[in-house]
């Protein structure tokens, strides 16, 4: 019982020293430059469990990545997201289950 224990790790560390080799690349092939702001849209639903129905709404997000920071700061961004769930709603939702949120990271 203890072989097969030892033959199944030593097979799994096999596999792991295998594939290690495949992320031997160290300099990037190619640079992609990007837009550092992005918008985008959406449409939400959410079942509220109180009644038979479904309330709809949009989603719009902006996303902005500073290019020339310092390199101890690349990757940081600024994100804003907002979501108005309100329209779509069936008679059986009552008039004032609504939800609006929005975040900022």
């Amino acid at each position: 019982m203890r072989l097969k224990l030892y033959v199944g790790l030593i097979l799994a560390l096999l596999f792991v020293c295998a594939a290690y080799s495949a992320l031997a690349q160290t300099v990037p092939a190619a640079k992609e430059e990007r837009i550092p702001f992005a918008i985008g849209a959406g449409v939400s639903g959410f079942n509220p469990d109180w009644g038979q129905g479904r309330i709809l709404g949009e989603t719009v997000w902006i996303d902005y990545t500073p290019t020339r920071v310092p390199s101890f700061l690349r990757g940081i961004g600024l994100e804003l997201e907002a979501r108005d769930l309100n329209f779509g709603r069936t008679l059986t939702v009552p008039p004032l289950m609504v939800e609006e949120s929005a975040g900022v990271g």
